[in-house]
């Protein structure tokens, strides 16, 4: 009676991201065809003897030269499918044969080996990885084709962003082997520039110095395509892109600074300050005009008010405006609402300047922050919260008085009154008892006359047994 055996072995690479599987197909027949469903391409040569070992070898069929390589290698009987214990060499070797380097490895007892070696850094193109196993039970090996690449990483400055016509162009760049992120040295780099337009006005080959650098130099025509420019760095199939703007500019001649008495305020309060203007070279404009326009936003941008006038003989303009008694806080500004200050200043050769300025509006000159140790009590263990109190600007107010307390569902809870610290903290404790849950967290400060509340929700799921870690600072 004719037999015939069939095995499958999965003996290539899986290419990530959408390669293929391939395999190799061993048939031992005792008969001189193979009934369907298997079609041989060529005559079997014989009769093929199946290995002991059944090896699957998973890794990507591009590898980067200089660079950690993954694979993954699984080895099973082919008899009884179990996993085998074995020593695995795998070799990368050039398609000539002068080339070769190997690594070793050991599977271990699920017969699975996580293997990573650095490629060599050899020339681009395809190699052969030849991977070879063997334990106790025999022997086996596979031979696939591999293609190292080389990937650069570039990095294009140029001495400024904006350019006048007529001025020089300097370019630098720094470019490393991605792999290893050694320098490229010797490498040729191409720089080339583009003008507003597109059109390549500048095209340069240079040498990378021992550290991976090199530089040119452009130098800008009185008329020029004003605009945009590209500057790019070219090395092998990798290029990195910068944008320049070229456009005629003025520098500024001199410098306004606004300064107002507080850095925030309280809706209804009077707002005030001064601008100074003063040239570069420290003589102040006087007699200037001086507009400044006072804006705050809710849904939009609303004027409040425009302040005209002329500066002083020491370049000086005093202002003051009545603020409103409601303001809209920003989601931007953790809730505060906003005083923008836009001043405009024209010295007697009408040379105008701009400034900017953000003035903060706040509830209360009190800032109250609560964080709890844990987000969920722990019964039965002394929970520890944290209050920290400051002004709006951020500096912390020591001494003031912090009533503390916890809300959830035995009612108000754990009241203490706290002193804050030099640093604005104070620490406050308590032990959640059975069956307790805590939903609110509340505190009412009060320093210098000034007052503010925090209330602080809470996840009222208590844990009935848990641990806290706490470091020692």
């Amino acid at each position: 009676m004719n037999t015939t055996r069939r095995n499958l072995l999965a003996g290539g690479l899986f290419a990530a991201g959408g390669g293929a599987l391939s395999y190799r197909l061993f048939a031992k027949s005792h008969s001189n065809a193979l009934p369907s469903p298997f079609q041989l391409l060529s005559p079997l040569p014989g009769e093929l003897e199946l290995p002991a070992i059944q090896m699957r070898i998973l890794g990507q069929t591009a590898l980067m030269a200089g660079s950690l390589a993954a694979i993954r290698i699984i080895l099973t009987s082919h008899a009884t499918g179990m996993p085998i214990k074995g020593d695995v060499e795998i070799s990368l070797a050039s398609l000539d044969g002068k080339q070769r380097e190997a690594f070793h490895f050991k599977s271990d007892e699920s017969g699975s080996l996580d293997a990573r070696f650095k490629t060599p850094k050899w020339a681009v193109g395809e190699h052969n990885l030849i991977v070879k196993a063997s334990s106790s039970v025999g022997s086996d090996s596979v031979t696939r084709k591999v293609t190292l690449t080389e990937t650069s990483r570039l990095m294009l400055t140029s001495d400024k962003p904006v350019y006048q016509p007529g001025q020089m162009i300097h370019l630098r760049t720094l470019a490393l082997d991605a792999g290893d992120r050694t320098a490229l040295d010797g490498k040729t780099i191409l720089f080339e520039v583009e003008d507003g337009r597109g059109n390549k006005v500048f095209k340069k080959r240079e040498k990378l110095s021992k550290f991976g650098v090199s530089g040119v130099d452009f130098q800008l025509a009185d008329e020029v395509n004003m605009g945009s420019y590209t500057l790019r760095a070219i090395v092998g199939k990798e290029q990195t892109e910068k944008k320049v703007r070229v456009e005629r500019y003025v520098l500024p001649k001199y410098k306004i600074e606004i300064l107002t008495a507080k850095s925030y305020y309280l809706p209804g309060e009077k707002l005030s300050g001064h601008i100074d203007a003063n040239y570069f070279f420290g003589t102040p404009v006087d007699n200037a005009e001086v507009s400044i326009e006072v804006e705050t936003a809710d849904i939009g941008v609303s004027k409040l008010k425009t302040i005209n006038g002329r500066t002083d003989s020491k370049g000086r303009f005093e202002f003051d405006v009545q603020l409103p008694s409601r303001f809209v806080g920003q989601s931007l500004t953790q809730g505060k609402g906003v005083v923008g200050l836009k001043a405009t200043v024209k010295d007697s050769a009408n040379h105008r300047q701009e400034q900017n300025q953000s003035v903060s509006v706040v509830n209360s000159p009190l800032q109250v922050v609560i964080v709890p140790e844990c987000r969920q009590p722990i019964q039965g263990v002394e929970n520890r919260y944290f209050v920290l109190v400051s002004t709006p600007d951020g500096l912390p107010v020591k001494e003031a008085t912090i009533k503390f307390w916890l809300q959830g569902n035995m009612g108000r809870v754990g009241e203490q009154t706290l002193k804050s610290d030099e640093s604005g903290f104070a620490t406050a404790l308590y032990t959640p008892k059975e069956n307790q849950w805590i939903s609110n967290l509340g505190a009412d400060v009060e320093s210098n006359g000034s007052r503010a509340f925090q209330n602080q929700a809470l996840n009222p799921q208590a844990i009935p047994e848990g641990v806290i870690l706490r470091s020692d600072k």
